[in-house]
């Protein structure tokens, strides 16, 4: 598993002052708002007696241990310790560690690693997702008994397509790939494919008749959150965007964040078929 980039821990919206114990990399991570609203992430393990800090409390913006009290600050360094008393002065070495966070698309992004913020990678630019007017995005997650790196290479597969994704994109009949030529870009690459599709049928069949052309995919991946982006150009006139972050758990599983924006059909009525869609 990749050090040194960033991962999505969880969901923003879900975020509170109280402690959420998640596991990334094989690890136990804590997330919580401090007294500010303000995300952060700190290591689990209490450095006094190996407490989990995920099944602690938020005080005055710091997780306290639940079994000795040992409240730790948004940067890992502990503030106090109840047997104590509030004059004595813990030592430095009582920290934990504290990892960056961002807050960004709905999720809440971790940097694991030790490079300096400036050589840090960037987020991946998810445009669509921002632009609330133009587009209606929605949200979801699932897990996968799988390695990430499976996950993503999936993803990435056109040729599944023909056979998985007939109703929306690919047709079985002609599952063909044509050549196609792979853009590496800094942090990723992307490639450009016209996928054949199945004739349409039903309602799609009456608003839509030019869903029977080809449906224009870019595909492609940064590796900040391994994120997979797939933009499909559906008709001429209605584009989707597809982006999902893959967070390895452990060796054998992976949780996935999802966010697909669209340009029609942007009444929350639709919603529900978008997600059933991903």
């Amino acid at each position: 598993m990749l050090l040194n980039t960033w991962y999505v821990a969880g969901e923003a919206k879900t975020l509170t002052t109280t402690p959420v114990r998640v596991k990334m990399l094989g690890q136990f991570f804590v997330l919580f708002r401090d007294e500010n609203g303000e995300a952060a992430c700190i290591s689990d393990t209490c450095v006094h007696r190996g407490g989990a800090l995920g099944n602690g409390e938020v005080k005055k913006g710091c997780v306290e241990c639940p079994y000795h009290g040992w409240q730790y600050n948004r940067t890992g360094v502990a503030q106090y310790s109840p047997a104590h008393g509030p004059d004595f002065k813990l030592p430095a070495r009582a920290r934990v560690d504290a990892y960056p966070v961002q807050e960004r698309y709905g999720w809440i992004w971790v940097f694991v690693g030790d490079l300096p913020e400036e050589e840090r990678p960037p987020l991946p630019e998810f445009p669509e997702v921002e632009d609330t007017e133009n587009y209606r995005s929605t949200w979801g997650s699932f897990k996968w008994n799988a390695n990430y790196a499976r996950v993503v290479e999936n993803a990435l597969d056109p040729s599944h397509a023909a056979f998985v994704h007939g109703d929306t994109f690919g047709n079985p009949d002609d599952p063909t790939i044509p050549d196609f030529e792979v853009v590496k870009e800094e942090y990723g690459a992307y490639a450009e494919i016209d996928m054949v599709r199945r004739p349409r049928k039903g309602l799609w069949k009456w608003i839509t008749p030019e869903c029977n052309d080809p449906v224009h995919v870019r595909n492609g991946f940064h590796m900040s959150g391994m994120a997979v982006i797939l933009n499909q150009q559906v008709t001429p006139k209605m584009k989707m965007a597809l982006y999902d972050v893959n967070t390895p758990i452990d060796e054998h599983n992976t949780q996935t964040y999802w966010v697909a924006a669209r340009d029609f059909f942007m009444g929350a009525w639709a919603d529900k078929d978008a997600a059933k869609r991903v």
